[in-house]
């Protein structure tokens, strides 16, 4: 396995703004998705799917010196990898044994709205 990495670059809120996929979309569903990684390589996830309310999912990170990223919710189900490319504004994410690439916009903050909105 590759050597962690210090995961600073990563550290941060960043908003999903885009999704690729290769296979067919089913239906018109909005998205929205907010993840904050912290230093202590801990992320929170706010993901709305559709109307309603935001879900929150906890857990930690480890970001790896091949640039990938991977980790596991709070309930211990592992989530990634995913090759990871950071740039200055922007967080691409491609999973790596799939077809979907996500990608995400750096913001201050996971807003307010957002943080009020929680199931």
């Amino acid at each position: 396995m590759p050597e962690e990495q210090e995961g600073s670059k990563i550290v941060g809120v960043w908003e999903l703004t885009d999704i690729i996929t290769k296979s067919p979309q089913i239906g018109d569903v909005n998205v929205s998705v907010y993840i904050e990684f912290l230093e202590d390589k801990s992320f929170s996830v706010y993901q709305k799917i559709g109307l309603g309310r935001y879900s929150l999912f906890t857990g930690s990170y480890d970001l790896y010196s091949d640039e990938t990223l991977s980790g596991k919710y709070s309930n211990d189900k592992a989530w990634g990898p995913y090759s990871v490319t950071i740039g200055e504004k922007t967080l691409t994410l491609k999973l790596l044994e799939g077809a979907e690439t996500d990608i995400y916009t750096k913001v201050d903050t996971v807003p307010e709205a957002v943080r009020q909105n929680l199931y």
